[in-house]
């Protein structure tokens, strides 16, 4: 079943779980995943010598030994020419010994491709993310709504990719969703994730990150 980009009505779900012997996966090895942590979103982007980071939105953790906030908010925010974030909001908490991390985002759109011949406009209305970590291992869920521009899957599978190409079919970027990356019982979730090819037709490099969330179980 697909749900087409005028469907705008219809959300995708899905959950994913990793236990205490989950392996490594090569989805997205970036930074050690944290005990808990979410953000609504990222951008990460050189263009020539010119470098937009953005760092990550309403960025909470669990840990109260920091001076990362419990929670946050992040206004509409736009990021150069590149990208738009809605409101969003995060929450990471301990509820006894376990994690509980959340965050939920809006009105998303990808404004990166518009100069290299990219026509089509890739929003996303709202979408969501949370996982959970016991001492037994973690477990997360993510949801996204009100999609357009693009034609994605439901049931989304887990690292689900989309090539942006442009009228010569020369590749622009990816978009993962459902990323998933997986290490020692621990999970991170990007609901979704555009990257820029390191040797592409643009000059664009790195990746913006569409709402993230990180949990390790509480051994």
């Amino acid at each position: 079943m697909s749900t087409r980009s005028g469907l705008r009505r219809v959300a995708v779900i899905g959950a994913v779980l990793a236990t205490t012997v989950a392996v490594g996966s090569p989805a997205y090895a970036a930074a050690e995943i944290q005990d808990g942590a979410a953000n609504v979103g990222e951008v990460n982007v050189t263009s020539g010598e010119t470098t937009t980071n953005s760092g990550e939105l309403a960025l909470c953790d669990v840990d109260p030994d920091t001076p990362t906030p419990s929670s946050g908010t992040v206004p509409a925010k736009t990021v150069g020419s590149l990208a738009k974030f809605g409101k969003g909001t995060t929450e990471c908490k301990k509820v006894g010994d376990d994690n509980v991390v959340k965050m939920n985002g809006t009105k998303f759109e990808l404004t990166a491709l518009k100069a290299y011949g990219y026509t089509k406009i890739t929003r996303v209305g709202t979408y969501s993310a949370e996982c959970t970590s016991t001492a037994n291992g973690t477990s997360g869920k993510f949801s996204l709504g009100g999609v357009s521009g693009l034609e994605i899957p439901n049931p989304m599978p887990a690292n689900h990719m989309i090539p942006l190409k442009n009228n010569k079919g020369e590749l622009l970027a990816r978009v993962f969703f459902n990323e998933v990356t997986k290490s020692e019982g621990a999970i991170r979730l990007n609901v979704m994730r555009v990257a820029f090819p390191p040797a592409g037709v643009t000059p664009l490099r790195g990746s913006i990150i569409v709402g993230s969330v990180e949990c390790r179980p509480s051994f």
